[in-house]
């Protein structure tokens, strides 16, 4: 795992792609909130992560999450605890500015009987916190894997806020068609909070 303990850490460029080398618990992680920072990834695509129970396949964070720039992708990502791509304890923000961001094929609760897709997890421990998607025009954020959040906090949500966020946040669950309570489970957000 990489931990960047109260700092600020900004992943650019080109593509930066990271995949574990080997089966097991590698993550990007901003454990903190005393010390503050942020974990910012422009332009990435992570894939094949795997945690355990702490949460988030390819990202934990008590601090600050921001996912900007050009086109990103997490896929394949997986923990034992929630969070299938990312866990933020904090706010998050992920903009699709200079291309879209994707997520699919995350899962989490990983080995036990309440496994499920899932891109994103809020647990929102610390009171009230908020996740921005915003996309600019003719850009998108793509949800294959659910988006999830903590019952009982005090989350609030912002989609597109801004004149200029004129593309698309979409939620789409069709590529789990099937019709058990687990198919259901794999296709359906739910975040419990004001908009």
């Amino acid at each position: 795992a990489f931990d960047f303990n109260g700092k600020n850490v900004t992943f650019n460029g080109n593509g930066f792609a990271a995949s574990p080398q080997t089966a097991g618990s590698c993550q990007f992680a901003v454990s903190n909130p005393a010390g503050g920072g942020s974990l910012t990834f422009n332009s990435v695509n992570l894939s094949g992560f795997k945690s355990g129970n702490l949460g988030g396949g390819a990202i934990y964070a008590n601090s600050d999450v921001i996912i900007s720039g050009g086109a990103s992708t997490f896929l394949n990502n997986q923990t034992t605890g929630s969070g299938g791509a990312i866990y933020a304890n904090s706010d998050a923000t992920l903009i699709a500015r200079d291309g879209d961001l994707l997520f699919y094929g995350n899962r989490d609760n990983t080995g036990a009987a309440g496994e499920k897709a899932n891109a994103l997890y809020t647990h929102n421990s610390g009171g009230n916190n908020t996740l921005t998607l915003a996309a600019v025009g003719g850009k998108s954020i793509y949800f294959y894997d659910p988006a999830t959040s903590r019952s009982g906090t005090n989350l609030t949500i912002a989609i597109n806020n801004g004149a200029n966020y004129t593309g698309a946040v979409v939620f789409d669950g069709s590529r789990y068609p099937g019709a058990t309570p687990a198919d259901i489970a794999d296709r359906t957000s739910a975040l419990h909070g004001d908009t």
